[in-house]
This record gives structure tokens, C-alpha cells and sequence, in this order.
């Protein structure tokens, strides 16, 4: 069987990070490969400051968090704790990787896996990767760009190490087509790891009683805005509702209910909730593969250069979902929102979930 490793993030505590990391690995063992993630933990991003300092700013703010008695710190260790546990139980990771040039002797191929991990950001970039050190076959599955806005500093940095990759593809039609552009070549648009596996497939990390007695709102958000937060809490009232939250932002601890979760609880929470509101591509993904009443609400303006919202636009323009993603000038519709026809949105999904599957049986296997 032959040995392939994945490049990806799997250091960040984020509940689409690692649901696309499983993903990925079950379906290319699927494909009847051996793989690998790796550790990426003493991967040093170019604008970031050493180990040291990092473990000093969090220490301290561990301790400010503890000191103001607000709870946060303590649903953080137990968040800290579902995400470990996650990782012992699911996923496969080797932690032994350097020197980075050793792991040709034992891979026959290295893919780079899904998320922003092609970001042109210098708190974020490093050749790695991009498989840089890597000297067999490289496969890109779905990696984002994250931006419309390419700075052209990057195209030098990037450039040489994309034109070594034997099969390109990404996880947005306008990444794909600022790529094409830089590169002169075809690179595919390709759906995002953990729509590969159909809803049935997460169904393993459900379980059968409710986290919660009684209905609840469920809330994920990435980002703190006003807007759609006072939306939500409004919505609650007439629904007769409680609202929950996952707890990212210390914030949201005076604003709604906190729960901790890692990626397994996050499943759970989703499975059960009657309704879901999110900021976040990948909570988008999942009221999706579970067919969930939801609306996901701009996380970026559209004039942002920031704007990451391209990759929501793309996913919903796929399965006719446009309506779906809400700006605050549409704040106003969602209660309107038409009834979803799962059944198509299903097939359109099919259908992407097919080609996307032919690409990387036919990227690993040429």
C-alpha cells in the first residue's frame, strides 16, 4: 500500500480545522492509501514570534483570564481537553517530522490538505505549507487562498513552489482562477473535505440524547457582529427560545449561554439544535449535511480586504443556497428565507462530491 502524508493545519483548536483534517484522511484511506497528517506543531509561520513568546502571551493570558473569574479560562482547558481527546481517538498524525527532507524515504506522496493554510498572510505563510521540502509526487486538495485581494508580494514567494506540484486544485472558484492566472495552468475548484463524506458519515459522532433539555438556538461565531448578534437575541424572545453558544470569544459569556465543545461535541450540538446561526464556512457545511434550519450572516463587508467571504459565496452558489447567506441590509428576510428542497440541494451535492472524488482518485493514482 503506498505511504502518503498530508500537510495541513492541525495545531489551531478550530472545529473545521480538524473536521477537514479527518475528512481528508478517511477518504484518501478510502482510496485504499496509507496517510499520515502531520504534526505541524514546531512549524514556525514567517511573521510570527518563537515558541517561547507564544507559550508566554498564552500563559499570561490564561492568568488574566483566571484572575477576572469570568469562567472563560476554565471552558478553554475543557475545550483544550475535547480537542485532544479528539485527536487520540480519530485522527493519525506522525510527530515525528524533521528534518522535513526525511520524510521522502518514507512517503511516496504528499498531499496538502484543505483549509487556509495558502492564506497570503505573513502571520500565517511558510514554505511548508506549499511541500516545500518535498522530492515525490505533490497533490493539492482543496487548500484555500482565503482572498480576492492577491497582494502581488506574495506571487514571488509562492510561485516557484506551486509550479512544482504535480496536481493543483482549491477549495474556491476565484482562488482557483487567481492561481490559473499567476500560473498559466488549469487549477480545479474542489469541494471542501468533509462534504466528500455524505451527512450519514458524521452521523458516528451524534449521540442519541439531546446535550440540552428542550429546543435551543445554536450560535457560532467566528466573529462578534453587533448586527446580527442583537438579531439573534431578538429572534430568541419570539421564539420562546434559549441560545446557546460555542465559546471562541470571551464576550459571548454575558451575551448567551456558553458550551464547551471540541470537534465532536460541535457535531453533536449542531445535530440537535432546531435552529442554527453561524458566521462560519464550516458550521455553514455542516447545517447543510444535516439539513438544519439555518442562516449564515456575513462575517466580512463585501468592500473589506479582509473579505473572506468568497468561499461561502462559491459553496452556496454550487447548491442554490444564495439566499442563505445574509448581509445586514438583509437582516430583515430571514424569517422569510423560502423552505429548503433538500432533495436537490442533495443532488447538486452529488454531483460536486463525484467530480471532486475523481480529481483526487486520479491525482494520487496517475
Amino acid at each position: 500500500m503506498k505511504k502518503t502524508a498530508t500537510v495541513t493545519w492541525i495545531k489551531y483548536h478550530n472545529f473545521g480545522t480538524f473536521l477537514q483534517a479527518y475528512a481528508l484522511q478517511q477518504v484518501v484511506v478510502y482510496l485504499e492509501y496509507d496517510n499520515d497528517i502531520l504534526d505541524d506543531s514546531s512549524i514556525r509561520e514567517e511573521g510570527k514570534s518563537g515558541t517561547c513568546f507564544r507559550l508566554l502571551r498564552r500563559i499570561a493570558g490564561c492568568l488574566r483570564s483566571f484572575l477576572k473569574r469570568d469562567g472563560y479560562f476554565r471552558i478553554q482547558r475543557r475545550t483544550d481537553r475535547c480537542y485532544s481527546d479528539f485527536r487520540q481517538k480519530y485522527l493519525r498524525i506522525n510527530t515525528r517530522i524533521r528534518p522535513l527532507e526525511s520524510l521522502n524515504r518514507k512517503y511516496d506522496a504528499f498531499i496538502c490538505g484543505s483549509d487556509q493554510i495558502w492564506y497570503p498572510g505573513s502571520d500565517i505563510y511558510s514554505p511548508y505549507y506549499y511541500l516545500s521540502f518535498a522530492e515525490k509526487k505533490k497533490v493539492a486538495y482543496a487548500p484555500s487562498i482565503g482572498t480576492t485581494d492577491y497582494p502581488a508580494e506574495f506571487v514571488p514567494k509562492v510561485r516557484p513552489l506551486l509550479e512544482r506540484f504535480d496536481h493543483l486544485s482549491v477549495r474556491e472558484q476565484q482562488g482557483a482562477g487567481i492561481l490559473s492566472a499567476m500560473l498559466g495552468r488549469e487549477v480545479r475548484p474542489v469541494l471542501d473535505p468533509t462534504l466528500l463524506l455524505e451527512g450519514k458519515a458524521w452521523k458516528i459522532f451524534v449521540k442519541e440524547v439531546s446535550p440540552v433539555k428542550g429546543k435551543y438556538i445554536l450560535c457560532y461565531f467566528l466573529t462578534p457582529n453587533r448586527w446580527y448578534m442583537e438579531y439573534v437575541q431578538e429572534f430568541a424572545k419570539r421564539m420562546d427560545l434559549p441560545v446557546k453558544i460555542f465559546c471562541t470569544q470571551r464576550c459571548y459569556l454575558d451575551w448567551a449561554d456558553c458550551v464547551t465543545a471540541g470537534p465532536e461535541e460541535f457535531l453533536d450540538y449542531i445535530w440537535h439544535s432546531d435552529y442554527f446561526f453561524t458566521d462560519s464556512f464550516h458550521g455553514s457545511i455542516f447545517s447543510i449535511l444535516f439539513e438544519k434550519r439555518f442562516c449564515t450572516f456575513k462575517r466580512f463587508a463585501d468592500t473589506s480586504k479582509l473579505n473572506q467571504n468568497s468561499r461561502v459565496i462559491h459553496l452556496f452558489a454550487l447548491l442554490g443556497l444564495e439566499d442563505y447567506f445574509i448581509g445586514k441590509s438583509r437582516i430583515g428576510e430571514v424569517e422569510s428565507l423560502p423552505v429548503i428542497d433538500w432533495s436537490r440541494v442533495k443532488e447538486k451535492l452529488d454531483v460536486c462530491r463525484r467530480q471532486s472524488l475523481e480529481y483526487l482518485t486520479t491525482a494520487l493514482k496517475d
